[in-house]
């Protein structure tokens, strides 16, 4: 790394004047490296544009700013290529930042410490949501043709995780990639209309040779607002577009997420347990229990499978699905649903289950594990399921 630093930041702009202003807060609080930021206001009303001048005007003697204008919403991917077209050669790093983060500490110079690591060619950091604390996103990882965001509403400190934490993919809502690979990986692809662009772009990059990690020291709040008004309607076709291009390269490694935890907690763990399967993806459960059983020596006594009494994307109430003796089971649980939050609302079930035993366990597919006794006496960061 070159010892003048010079980082291009690209900020495409479809907010609110509120949550702008406080991204442009945050971003003038901590941004500690002059540096080339490029603004492009895709659609967004007069007064975004008026509250980006008059930013320009207070830090434009420290930071050379620019603002780009869309008459129109064009989209992220078309908006930031406008961006990429503004960058000076002598670039070494491009940021890649929505507009409604909340950024915290010194995250210029943790992305140059990562990059100090010839290998490493992508950086992101771990995203909470400012409304709960939990976990919107520490990365991505996949299974089958499914990618889910790592610890989803997950508190990060109860995570034992390590600095540099390697992905396949982040997000652009905060990424860094080496400006000489984003030469060499082009413009991003504007088929994708406000979705998944940055999942194809940063899988364009690693196939240069390059590792993606999540500097896990790095942590920003993301309010996670629409950055278009076609994300949902397009959401199918830029999934199918993606994996039709990446689908050979994917790798399934949420079990790598799932097990770190495991690794983590083994001291905790008992040696055997009930299993109870409240997970509605049925590959995705079935390969869990195997590669439990073949990774750890651990013993499922009992399996117990009331996923189709799930209803889908809503709590599970286990009064509800399992019988009444279940309760005085001496036995642990081994509780898998898709995210643990879905199970938060079994106070009544929890306080009658304590008498007996309170070593059950939840794990998720989002590489969560915790415990029940956990879950039921903690007001749990986030409540949304992805």
């Amino acid at each position: 790394m070159t010892e003048t630093r010079k980082m291009t930041i690209i900020v495409p702009v479809f907010q609110t004047p509120e949550i702008l202003s406080m991204f442009l807060n945050s971003i003038s609080d901590t941004i500690i490296i002059p540096s080339h930021i490029i603004f492009v206001n895709d659609g967004s009303p007069d007064v975004i544009d008026i509250i980006i001048e008059n930013f320009i005007l207070n830090f434009g003697t420290i930071h050379e700013i620019a603002l780009i204008k869309n008459q129109s919403n064009l989209g992220c991917a078309r908006s930031i290529n406008k961006a990429l077209e503004m960058v000076h050669p002598d670039c070494d790093i491009i940021v890649f930042m929505d507009s409604d983060l909340i950024l915290n500490g010194d995250w210029q110079n943790k992305i140059y410490d990562s990059f100090c690591t010839p290998q490493i060619g992508i950086v992101g950091g771990v995203l909470l949501y400012p409304q709960t604390g939990g976990i919107q996103c520490c990365g991505i990882s996949f299974s089958n043709t499914i990618g889910r965001h790592i610890y989803l509403n997950a508190n990060i400190n109860h995570l034992n995780l390590p600095k540099e934490l390697e992905v396949q993919t982040t997000v652009f809502a905060f990424c860094a990639i080496r400006y000489n690979l984003v030469k060499q990986a082009g413009t991003l692809d504007e088929q994708y209309v406000n979705g998944y662009e940055d999942w194809d772009y940063q899988f364009r990059v690693r196939e240069l040779g390059y590792k993606a990690i999540i500097n896990t020291e790095i942590i920003h709040f993301h309010w996670e607002k629409s950055n278009g008004p076609h994300r949902d309607f397009n959401r199918k076709n830029n999934l199918g577009r993606f994996w039709l291009k990446h689908g050979a390269t994917v790798k399934n490694d949420l079990w790598n997420f799932i097990f770190h935890q495991f690794n983590y907690n083994f001291v905790c763990l008992n040696k055997k347990y009930i299993g109870v399967n409240l997970c509605e993806y049925k590959n995705e459960a079935e390969q869990f229990w195997a590669e439990l059983k073949a990774q750890f020596d651990i013993k499922i006594v009992n399996l117990y499978d009331y996923a189709n009494l799930c209803e889908t994307g809503q709590s599970i109430w286990l009064p509800q699905i399992m019988d009444t003796g279940s309760i005085s089971e001496s036995e642990s649980y081994l509780f898998l649903c898709d995210n643990f939050v879905r199970l938060r609302d079994n106070e009544y079930w929890a306080q009658l289950r304590k008498k007996y035993c309170t070593s059950d366990l939840v794990a998720d597919l989002y590489g969560n594990l915790i415990s029940f006794t956990d879950l039921a006496n903690s007001f749990w960061p986030g409540t949304k399921i992805r």
